[in-house]
């Protein structure tokens, strides 16, 4: 298997969780893991798989429209 197909692999296999921004108002993915894992920062941010940092939005807001590079993970 190339290294692209792993990396694609891979990129299937984290269980995200989608955050709705509140600098950007986007909808990203961000991996469970950042949530709930040791790397939580506890301050509301967080890394999207598309690299952006993530400030959480208030949770009872709709969630913004999705982020695109997000969505081609």
């Amino acid at each position: 298997m190339d290294t692209v197909s792993k990396r694609a692999r891979a990129r299937r296999d984290v269980s995200t969780v989608t955050i709705t921004c509140a600098r950007d108002g986007r909808a990203h993915h961000v991996p469970d893991v950042q949530i709930a894992g040791p790397q939580a920062d506890g301050a509301g941010r967080y890394v999207a798989v598309c690299g952006h940092v993530v400030t959480a939005a208030a949770m009872v807001e709709p969630e913004g429209a999705p982020c695109p590079l997000c969505a081609a993970f």
